[in-house]
């Protein structure tokens, strides 16, 4: 008798289990995604998913109030139409949960429309009256906005909301409101859109299928059919190295006191070739910044694509004859042939902001790049040119131990030209500076190491402490009440950013780091 009721209990737990799985399959989507089509010939497409669009509109319009705050009296007309409707949106955030967007663009004859699709899943009681007050407030926030209901048949699940069109463009959406638990709020740019979108939600088969790097989190997907950049290459002299879509994926979450992007491209494996592949590898650590003075952020990269074939391409396009000419005559005034140009840009470059620089208001932050070509010799070529050149400008040369030439001119800032066997610098900067270290503030230290294929950061901090003493040295030279508002402002805005960082971790990937200060 127990092991009969043993198994009349588990196949009435099963029977339940099976009504729940297809009674709640059928009730409502499992995700806003559900509503994306797959249209026919759609292969030019980006894909947008937020998991929590409330808090992004809350963020935006914080952020928005807080950019303009203190800026009375020289707020564009737009940009007060920006923060109105950013309030509107702000107040009705906590009505919206995650959302999908998929945008993409047709032809419509000699024209190409732009078309997109969006559901948002809705987390109102009454989701028919908060789209009402929605409209209601988008309405009159911007006049320029023409917003109507209408009638259609869309299912027994779905009610047809509104047509919203732009007085200036004509461009239409169309919005409907899906009940289900959560219910849905969908858009389009065409009541066939909507039909699409539903179709889509009941069978799986007619979905966009999106075979994503990043799984999870915030994201943006994009896809463009690659012969779109044929052309470009062509007339480069290059081509594209397969047929599958040009991809770039970009993935947003947090870390602690880190804003995180993510990004994945495969422009790597479509535009270069094998042997440039091959020779790809992290660019050299750098052990000492000199130049006196502080770094307030740089850029290292290793220089790519500037082969013979890319100058001759450039040679013969447009303004070809004018391209030659100059080129002749850097070959016959001061022996720079072709070839010198592919060597020059053979190497690794890195973009100093920072060293110090003396200009009429005192001491500046200096900038300049300093070249790392692999060729010898060919840097002191180059700089070779400069006493040669008939310029009004006097550029003094000068003696530094361990450069071979080098070049300053003293005012109204001070500028250096200087060479060595494999280095080649040029830019703002003292050169009674170039042997002495600079100060390289300790958040972005690390990034000199060398473990990347190409590294960028600043220190949002420090720039913000040299921009304040730079408007204060100006203001006492140039009184100007105005000017107090925005260094305050200025202020206020920078100072909430420690860090800003990229770094290329492989061909295909890099990280994109903002990192706030800690509250006080």
């Amino acid at each position: 008798m127990k092991k009969i009721a043993a198994m009349l209990f588990l196949v009435l737990v099963m029977g339940i289990g099976v009504l729940y799985f297809f009674n709640g399959k059928a009730e409502h989507p499992t995700a806003a995604s559900d509503f994306m089509p797959d249209n026919e010939g759609l292969s030019n497409y980006a894909l947008v998913g937020l998991n929590n669009l409330g808090s992004l509109i809350e963020d935006l319009g914080d952020g928005i109030e807080f950019l303009l705050s203190g800026f009375d009296g020289y707020i564009p007309d737009n940009m007060d139409l920006m923060e109105r409707l950013s309030v509107k949106l702000h107040d009705s955030a906590t009505g919206f949960r995650d959302m999908k967007l998929l945008f993409s663009v047709r032809a419509n004859g000699v024209i190409v429309e732009p078309c997109f699709w969006g559901s948002v899943a809705l987390s109102s009681s009454e989701p028919g009256k908060f789209m009402d007050l929605l409209m209601d407030e988008l309405s009159a926030a911007d006049p320029g906005l023409v917003i109507i209901p209408y009638n259609a048949e869309l299912g027994e699940k779905t009610d047809p909301l509104y047509q919203i069109m732009d007085i200036d463009t004509g461009f239409t959406i169309h919005t409907a409101l899906y009940r289900g638990k959560p219910a849905y709020l969908l858009f389009s740019t065409g009541e066939e859109g909507l039909e699409d979108m539903l179709e889509a939600a009941e069978d799986a088969e007619v979905r966009l299928e999106v075979s994503r790097h990043y799984q999870g989190g915030d994201f943006v997907h994009l896809e463009v059919d690659n012969r779109i950049f044929q052309v470009v290459l062509e007339n480069q002299g290059r081509t594209v190295q397969s047929g599958g879509p040009f991809i770039l994926e970009a993935v947003f979450f947090s870390e602690g006191r880190e804003k995180v992007v993510k990004l994945y491209s495969n422009g790597a494996e479509l535009f270069m070739t094998p042997k440039e592949l091959k020779a790809l590898s992290p660019i050299s650590p750098v052990e000492a910044l000199n130049g006196g003075g502080k770094v307030l952020g740089f850029i290292l990269a290793r220089l790519m694509g500037f082969d013979k074939q890319y100058f001759q391409v450039l040679l013969s396009g447009q303004g070809a004859e004018e391209a030659k000419a100059a080129m002749d005559y850097l070959e016959q005034e001061f022996d720079i042939t072709l070839q010198d140009l592919v060597d020059i840009f053979n190497g690794e470059a890195l973009l100093v902001l920072g060293g110090k620089a003396s200009s009429p208001i005192g001491d500046i932050p200096g900038i300049y790049l300093l070249m790392k070509p692999i060729k010898e010799g060919i840097a002191e070529k180059f700089a070779s040119i400069l006493p040669r050149l008939d310029i009004p400008l006097k550029f003094n040369p000068l003696e530094v131990i361990g450069w071979k030439m080098v070049y300053a001119l003293d005012q109204p800032i001070t500028l250096t030209l200087a060479a060595r066997q494999r280095e080649l610098m040029i830019g703002v900067l003292d050169a009674g500076e170039i042997l002495n270290p600079s100060e390289v503030p300790p958040n972005i230290s690390p990034f000199l190491t060398g473990r990347d294929f190409g590294v960028c950061a600043f220190s949002v901090r420090d720039m913000g402490e040299v921009m304040d003493d730079l408007i204060g040295r100006i203001q006492l030279l140039h009184p100007d009440p105005a000017m107090d508002s925005a260094r305050q402002q200025i202020g206020r805005i920078i100072g909430r950013v420690e860090t800003i960082s990229c770094t290329s971790i492989s061909p295909e990937e890099s990280v994109l780091r903002v990192t706030m200060n800690e509250e006080e």
